[in-house]
C-alpha cells in the first residue's frame, strides 16, 4: 500500500547520492538501471544497509575461506615435507 510506496520513495532518495557515485561504473543506461534495481530491492529487504550489508557479508565469507585455504595449504606443505 501507501507505506510500501513511501519506503520505496525514501529508498530512491537515499540512492541518489549512491547512484551519483556508481555512475562511473555504469557503461550503459541498462547497467545503471540494474544497479539501481538491485540497491532498491536490497533496501526493501534491509532498509539500513541495503546492498552494502550483502557485500560486507560476502567479504566476510571470502576472508574466512581465504583463511581456511591458507590453513589447508600449510597442512599440505607440512605433509609434503
Amino acid at each position: 500500500g501507501m507505506s510500501f510506496f513511501l519506503k520505496l520513495l525514501e529508498s530512491f532518495r537515499e540512492l541518489q547520492s549512491w547512484v551519483n557515485l556508481a555512475t562511473g561504473a555504469c557503461r550503459t543506461k541498462r547497467d545503471c538501471k540494474l544497479i539501481m534495481d538491485y540497491e532498491a530491492n536490497s533496501r526493501i529487504r534491509d532498509p539500513v544497509y541495503g546492498c552494502v550489508g550483502a557485500v560486507c557479508h560476502l567479504q566476510k565469507q571470502v576472508s574466512e575461506l581465504q583463511a581456511e585455504l591458507a590453513k589447508a595449504q600449510a597442512g599440505l606443505a607440512f605433509m609434503q615435507s
